[in-house]
């Protein structure tokens, strides 16, 4: 198991009772110093900066005694942002009815990618409706031919 998983089921354990969700964890160096990026929000999505404060006291607590972190480093508990990205079939389930942008592996009917609202998501395949002109229309994406999917701010 690699370092981030045995941090992150650490992170989970902590999160889980409050509701929270721990998303991707990033090492990042800045300055000389390294930092680890903890992302987390509510069920809904949703995080507020008190939270953060909060959860950051006891994620220093849980992983004090972590053999993984034997060195020097830091926390930044934040958000995962607007735009987060959707890595797996049960983050995608949760943000359905959300406004999504989708790039493809390999172009599909002319499109190499689209943005629309995630209306469904099944293990092999997503649908997104999209306007086109005035009409709704459904996409449907295999799981397969998806390089990227992210949430999206509607402008």
């Amino acid at each position: 198991m690699s370092n981030l998983n045995v941090v992150k089921q650490a992170l989970e354990a902590v999160a889980k009772p409050y509701n929270i969700v721990v998303t991707n964890l990033l090492w990042r160096q800045d300055q000389g110093n390294r930092i680890l990026e903890i992302p987390i929000m509510f069920n809904d999505g949703s995080m507020d900066l008190e939270t953060c404060g909060l959860m950051s006291k006891y994620f220093i607590d849980a992983l004090e005694d972590l053999e993984e972190l034997d060195f020097e480093y830091f926390i930044d508990v934040c958000s995962p942002g607007a735009e987060r990205v959707l890595e797996t079939v049960a983050d995608q389930k949760r943000e359905i009815g959300q406004y999504v942008y989708v790039k493809f592996l390999n172009p599909k009917s002319g499109f190499h990618e689209i943005a629309g609202i995630l209306s469904k998501v099944e293990e092999d395949h997503i649908v997104v409706e999209y306007m086109d002109k005035t009409r709704k229309k459904e996409f449907e994406i295999a799981n397969d031919n998806i390089n990227l999917i992210r949430l999206a701010v509607k402008i």
